[in-house]
């Protein structure tokens, strides 16, 4: 995903069963201890949350609730009725997400509930999901999913309990459910506990779900990796597994980076038609969303499990973000692009076409972006609010400079991906390097000075041209590598014809315009919609939307793109790559 908080990459984590941790007796045994007690029988259906912990030198604190993450401006809606339960410990509101808290006494272990209610609207029908609503509170009647951003009422500053230990418990759960989190996998009856050594940061990019889901066992090296699927699709579940697993493998492997006593991967139907999936990395853990069209094998699987899971490293392990991260997603998000399709490739995973096919289609949208000279600033601003056009420049800005890097570094004898890796923290120097938190070990910043080394100044400016100001990058016939060329292709932007979001969500078409190919093919304002299938942002693939016409369903065709032509860079195979000792050599090598 396209955000990153500071936390501690790897924790030690002890699963600890409901008769062992009963047994600790003293609640302080747990400095903070959150307790989740599902209440599904209730209307609406609800997590109650008990927290408690110790209020330290201060007779007065302040609670911090979920504030803005991902895109999602209002987590805190789904949070009601924050009240203390500790006679003659007060709780007042600061704002909808802030409260003030007032002890009699110094250090005094203090309890405060809270209730969590669904954030997803219609999360029982089959409504789709769409992206920027998927990582909301969800309570469904047979699953639940909670990211700790949208969970946690938690005493701030967190700073203050870095050291102390934290308890997790979730309760109510029925016997039959399947209970996975960032913290492990499993439950005795209906009740899951985890203690974690340092809290700061780390429960917020937790995750957790349970109910219907099936959860299948992995082993990588001798580290389980667990996969938590619901849903039907056109693959069986252990066919994810094995691919999933695989793909992890190569990613460990290339970093040599082992130690993970374990990781949790959940797939999530959104409900979409088709050509619509996406996902997120947490703490150990990410998870990720598909339309029922995701298949295995398929270049989106191996792409979307590729990219999310290579942000274990990519930046954690590298650096910090900063507070202004948007204007730094052109590394955190579009170098790790480049690495994903870098190792797809160089483990064999893809072939050479699949690599090229790979990289023209963030090429293609990248010259068909009508935010395609946009500056950086403007990105940094409108990422969350613009994220078909300016949200996805980064990505794509951030891929086609690894690759221009990577070029001048191979003709040098160097190595990018080389780089990479030489920026890893272990995890002794991650522990350091978070604690220090200096603007010096920002990722970016250790990124430019060690390349700096071999490309000099040239550094720099290609930030300022192609990144700050947005100028248009120029694709040359050997940009991609001696195993291919480059050619130029007459192709039209992406157009719908309507006006989408709207559309999708009142299921009334609106927006039309004059001239499209939607307009053409029938489409009017005012059509009640009734069903779609389409592929965001790809103008050669065939659209379909099934409207009612006078009391009768009627599916009209049509190619969603526009009238305008641009001029494009396609990349193909050399024809000799086979034969070429150029092309074996840099298929072998690292660049």
């Amino acid at each position: 995903m396209f955000r990153w908080t500071s936390f501690l990459a790897l924790l030690i984590v002890l699963v600890i069963s409901p008769r062992v941790y009963a047994s600790l007796g003293k609640p302080a045994v747990c400095e903070v201890d959150v307790r989740f007690e599902a209440k599904w029988d209730t209307t609406p259906r609800r997590f109650e949350v008990t927290l408690s912990y110790d209020i330290g030198e201060s007779v007065e604190g302040k609670l911090i609730g979920p504030k803005s993450w991902g895109g999602i401006e209002n987590f805190d809606a789904t949070i009601t009725n924050l009240r203390s339960t500790t006679s003659g410990v007060r709780v007042a509101a600061i704002s909808s997400s802030e409260w003030k808290i007032v002890a009699k006494r110094k250090k005094q272990r203090v309890t405060v509930r809270y209730s969590i209610t669904n954030g997803i609207a219609n999360i029982d029908d089959e409504t789709p999901v769409p992206t920027t609503e998927f990582y909301r509170n969800t309570l469904g009647k047979r699953h639940f999913q909670l990211i700790g951003h949208g969970a946690f009422v938690l005493p701030e500053p967190l700073s203050n309990y870095a050291e102390r230990t934290a308890c997790v418990t979730f309760s109510g759960m029925p016997a039959s459910w399947v209970f996975a989190s960032s913290f492990g996998a499993g439950h005795r009856n209906g009740v899951a506990t985890y203690r974690a050594k340092g809290i700061s940061d780390q429960l917020r990019e937790s995750v957790f779900l349970g109910g219907d889901y099936r959860l299948i066992e992995r082993k990588v090296g001798d580290q389980s990796l667990f996969l938590a699927v619901r849903g039907e699709w056109t693959f069986d579940d252990a066919k994810f597994a094995d691919a999933t697993a695989k793909l992890v493998l190569i990613h460990r492997s290339f970093w040599n980076d082992f130690n993970f006593p374990h990781y949790l991967i959940a797939l999530t139907p959104n409900r979409v038609r088709s050509a619509s999936y996406g996902g997120t990395r947490l703490l150990n853990a990410f998870t990720m969303h598909a339309s029922s069209g995701f298949s295995i094998p398929g270049a989106e699987f191996d792409f979307l499990i590729g990219h999310e899971h290579l942000h274990t490293w990519m930046p954690e392990r590298i650096g910090e973000m900063g507070e202004n991260e948007a204007q730094y997603y052109w590394f955190s998000e579009g170098f790790t692009n480049y690495l994903t399709h870098r190792l797809l490739l160089q483990s064999g995973e893809w072939t050479l076409k699949q690599y090229a096919d790979g990289i023209n289609r963030t090429v293609s949208a990248y010259f068909l972006s009508p935010a395609i000279n946009a500056s950086n600033e403007r990105v940094a601003r409108e990422f969350w609010t613009d994220r078909q056009h300016v949200g996805k420049l980064p990505y794509q800005r951030g891929e086609l400079l690894a690759l221009r890097w990577a070029g001048q570094l191979a003709s040098r004898g160097k190595s990018l991906t080389t780089h990479l890796r030489e920026l890893a923290y272990t995890q002794h120097d991650l522990l350091k390097q978070r604690a220090t938190n200096t603007s010096s070990e920002l990722a970016v910043n250790r990124l430019t000075a060690a390349l700096r080394k071999d490309l000099a100044k040239s550094i720099d400016g290609d930030i300022d041209r192609f990144i700050e100001r947005g100028e248009t990058f120029e694709i040359s016939a050997n940009f991609l590598g001696p195993c291919f060329e480059a050619n130029t292709a007459e192709i039209a932007p992406y157009e719908l014809g309507f006006d989408a979001k709207p559309s999708f969500a009142e299921r009334k078409i609106s927006g039309v315009i004059t001239g499209s190919n939607a307009e053409k093919a029938g489409l009017r304002d005012g059509m009640t919609l009734i069903d779609w299938t389409l592929e965001a942002g790809r103008p050669a693939r065939e659209a379909s939307v099934t409207v009612d016409v006078s009391g009768v369903a009627r599916t009209l065709r049509f190619l969603p793109a526009g009238t305008r032509l641009v001029q494009v860079p396609v990349f193909s195979v050399r024809a000799d790559a086979a034969t070429s000792g150029e092309c074996k050599g840099w298929l072998a090598g690292e660049v």
